[in-house]
């Protein structure tokens, strides 16, 4: 069974974003939380919503390879 909410850790594991994004996002107000105590729990479903939204609005760029101007 899938988990309803998740903890920063795994969210970003989940999406192969850091923590620190995800608490971005979180304070930006762009992933919903549930707080429990003092625990921030992210919905899955916000977490779906955020990719999907992004991966229909964010054109993909391809990697440029880092210069050497020596």
């Amino acid at each position: 069974m899938e988990p309803l909410a998740v903890d920063v850790k795994t969210a970003a594991q989940m999406t192969s974003l850091s923590a620190r994004t995800i608490r971005r996002y979180v304070g930006l107000g762009r992933l919903g939380v549930v707080r429990v105590g003092r625990r921030i729990l992210i919905p899955v479903a916000s977490l779906k919503r955020l990719l999907q939204e992004n991966a229909m609005t964010r054109p993909v760029h391809p990697i440029q390879e880092e210069r050497n101007d020596d």
